[in-house]
Formats: structure tokens, sequence, C-alpha cells
């Protein structure tokens, strides 16, 4: 995960994270949580997609690993998928050909050309286009500011699996 997502969910949970910086040892990075005086159940709870879609997906983040997970989540819910690690060819790719995905979910920071700005890029062609962009901190854009720009859901990281489905099939029957 990127320090930025850890760095999200640590605030989320009113957490603090403090840097060491030891020569010859490396980096050391403790995270600090409040305690909670209620007990907290174990058991995890299978969750699945209200509603299961058949559309195509172009997923972009430039970390593998969430790429990977958002297209896991997707799959599951019957979505087709494809993953990018860079924006830029996302967009080649986009140009090429408007019409081969109904949705972008999309990372805010990413080297070369930001989330954002792909969503710009993408709403010249395709006004209507919906686009979620998610983000696990960021002081470049809010949710206000993605809604100006037309992007018309913004998630946060890590991302629900409940939350993400239901707002891409929400998107997508809008269309």
């Amino acid at each position: 995960m990127g320090l930025a997502v850890v760095h999200g969910i640590v605030k989320s949970h009113d957490g603090i994270i403090i840097v060491g910086n030891n020569p010859d040892q490396g980096t050391t990075f403790s995270l600090f949580f409040p305690r909670i005086k209620v007990a907290v159940s174990t058991v995890a709870t299978e969750e699945t997609p209200d509603s299961l879609g058949s559309e195509h997906i172009l997923v972009v983040d430039d970390d593998p690993s969430i790429a990977k997970m958002l297209a896991i989540i997707l799959r599951k819910a019957g979505y087709t998928v494809r993953t990018l690690g860079s924006s830029t060819k996302a967009l080649e790719i986009f140009r090429a050909n408007p019409t081969a995905f109904d949705l972008l979910v999309t990372d805010m920071t990413m080297p070369d050309l930001t989330g954002d700005k792909l969503a710009s890029a993408i709403r010249q062609i395709d006004p209507d286009f919906p686009i979620i962009l998610c983000t696990g901190y960021s002081s470049q854009i809010d949710e206000m500011q993605a809604l100006e720009l037309g992007i018309q859901a913004y998630l946060m990281k890590p991302v629900n699996m409940k939350e993400l489905t239901g707002t891409v099939r929400q998107l997508l029957d809008r269309r």
C-alpha cells in the first residue's frame, strides 16, 4: 500500500504515524491508534454485490496491488475489467476507442497524468462518460472539486466492496 493510503487509514481512525530514521538501519514507521473499550467481533462476513453487471470497466492505478484488488471486486460483481498502471496509456486507449468501456475507475495520484487530468481529458472526448476518482489521501483535490470537474463519484481508499459496486451500478444505471 502507498504511504498516502496508510496515512488516510490511520487518520480516519484518529491515529498517528511516527517516522524514525536511523543511519545504516533504515526507516521505521510506528502506527498508534486510540484504545477502544468495546469488544470487536472477529467474525468476518462475506460481502456480495447487490446487483451484477455486464459492462466493461477501465481501472487505472499505478499501484498494481490496488488495481488488482479493484479488478477482483468488479469481476466478482460480473463486470469485464481492464487494468492499466499508466494514465497516459489509458488515455491513449480511450482515445483510440471511446466506446470500448462503460466506466472509468481511476486513482488520483499517478505519475505523468493525475486522475483529475485524465478525467478532464476523457471529458473532452465524451462529456457524459462516468468516472470514479479514488484516493487514499490527497491535498490536491477533494470531493467537491472532483464533482465540479464533472467526476461523478469520489471514493476514499481503501475502497469498500459494497460502496464500489454500488457506486458503479448507480453511475451505469444513470447513463
